[in-house]
């Protein structure tokens, strides 16, 4: 019997905000947001983590955290608060939370554009795949970290 794991926590936001980042080909700039894992998710427990519905709601940050920093990442990707508003934008997981992505402001950056969009549908196929073995939680990590 494989011991359970603690119940998923909400994560925290943390790390320094960069201070000057350029969008690259309308994705992060990986100077500054190179992404970054969640220690808490491996390839051996991902029957206990990433695989069980519900798992990203329960970890994701407070609404409350995000918007702390997002005025802040924003302007440090160059990018202007209406521009990122008018009409959609979000600040997204470099590795998604589905991908067992941190919450560290090395993993975020404001990504423009409409929601859901093709990077949203990439990850739920990899998260796909990665559960149902067709391929390992490194091997789904390195291809979402070469999109776009």
């Amino acid at each position: 019997m494989t011991p359970s794991l603690p119940a998923p926590r909400r994560q925290r936001v943390t790390g320094s905000v960069p201070v000057s980042c350029n969008l690259i080909d309308g994705g992060p700039d990986p100077g500054c947001t190179p992404g970054a894992l969640d220690s808490a998710v491996n390839q051996q427990n991902i029957g206990q983590t990433i695989c069980v519905p519900g798992y990203t709601g329960r970890v994701r940050p407070t609404s409350a955290a995000i918007s702390r920093i997002r005025g802040p990442l924003v302007a440090a990707y160059h990018e202007s608060m209406a521009d990122f508003y008018g009409p959609f934008g979000e600040i997204d997981h470099r590795i998604p939370l589905e991908l067992g992505g941190s919450s560290a402001i090395a993993n975020l950056w404001p990504e423009p554009g409409r929601r859901p969009n093709a990077k949203d549908e990439i990850e739920d196929r990899l998260k796909a795949d990665v559960c149902a073995g067709r391929i390992t939680l490194a091997e789904g990590i390195r291809r979402v970290l070469a999109w776009p």
